[in-house]
């Protein structure tokens, strides 16, 4: 969860395309092995992200789309987010795009209308949601780990997720657990 398992970005010993499934993704991994020893620095990771999501399905025992599905989106009434882009061209329309840059130079690199960038869940970039979805989840990080008052996250959980690691910071890269901590004046 904090980017220090020694993989380094992008992780994958091939293009992530290249595997049909987060099986063979976590193999490949598992045999080229991690750049740097684990736990000795912050290294953004796709890969780690998708060998994460292999461990749910795992210690889980049903796959982690079905996981997160049962988990996270229903409980929390996400009815248009998805671990794959729905199929439907009216809800398709109402996912967002994704962009890459900053400081006013913004690129789109895949538009909600376009095929999936590999055929199976990775566990990195791969939900696909509305804002008004997106609302709920952020909600219940809001609420320190409330949603409609249930309890998701432990109130240690939430501190420790959107609270910078030490290796993160040190990196230049403020990480909580598995997600960028933006803390910019200009948006507080």
């Amino acid at each position: 969860l904090k980017h220090t398992g020694g993989f380094r970005q992008p992780g994958y010993p091939g293009w992530a395309g290249s595997y049909n499934n987060l099986q063979e993704v976590t193999e490949a991994l598992a045999a080229a092995g991690p750049k740097y020893t684990p736990g000795s620095r912050f290294t953004y990771s796709d890969g780690g992200s998708s060998a994460l999501a292999h461990i749910v399905t795992a210690a889980s025992g049903i796959q982690v789309e079905e996981f997160i599905k049962t988990r996270i989106f229903d409980p929390l009434e996400m009815k248009e987010s998805f671990c794959m882009p729905p199929e439907e061209d009216s809800l398709r329309s109402r996912v967002s795009c994704t962009y890459s840059g900053g400081s006013n130079n913004w690129t789109k690199y895949w538009d909600n209308f376009d095929p999936p960038q590999v055929s199976y869940f990775r566990g990195s970039g791969g939900i696909f949601t509305t804002a008004s979805d997106y609302s709920l989840f952020l909600s219940m990080w809001l609420n320190n780990g409330y949603w409609n008052s249930t309890r998701f996250l432990d109130s240690t959980t939430v501190e420790m997720a959107v609270t910078p690691s030490n290796e993160s910071v040190a990196a230049g890269k403020p990480f909580g657990l598995h997600w960028e901590i933006y803390d910019n004046p200009i948006f507080s």
